[in-house]
This record gives C-alpha cells, sequence and structure tokens, in this order.
C-alpha cells in the first residue's frame, strides 16, 4: 500500500528512534474497518516501528483547515 511506504519514509525521516507512533485518520474511507485494517497491516511490514494505527475524533474540515493555514504544503 502506497499510504503506508510514505508514511513509514516520514517517520524515518522526522521521528527517528520512537518506540511507537501514533497515526490518527479521518475521513470517510476510514469509517471502513477493512480500509483501517489493511492500513495497519501494511504499516506493520513497512514502519521499523510500532505503528498504533486510530480513527481521529476531529472533523476532517478541522484538518484541513490547519494545514492550509500553516502555509504547509
Amino acid at each position: 500500500m502506497a499510504l503506508a511506504a510514505t508514511t513509514a519514509r516520514h517517520i524515518e525521516q522526522h521521528i527517528r528512534g520512537a518506540a511507537e507512533v501514533r497515526v490518527a485518520l479521518c475521513g470517510g474511507v476510514w469509517g471502513s474497518d477493512i480500509a483501517r485494517s489493511s492500513l495497519t497491516s501494511a504499516m506493520a511490514r513497512a514502519s521499523s516501528c510500532r505503528v498504533a494505527v486510530t480513527r481521529s475524533l476531529s472533523d476532517p474540515i478541522e484538518g484541513a483547515v490547519r494545514l492550509a493555514g500553516s502555509g504547509t504544503r
């Protein structure tokens, strides 16, 4: 899964040495148990540390607004 590979690379580059990293998912597709379990399995294979995949309690719009306001691209 490309998303897991990209996330694992980001973890390796920016969060070195972490024993565990939490990834919070938001958006409609992550309401699916199959989608979440697929990403969790792919992350276990792709990352050198433990990745806890959870569902965000925030509205996806909040994250989009934060990203837009931070100048991150």
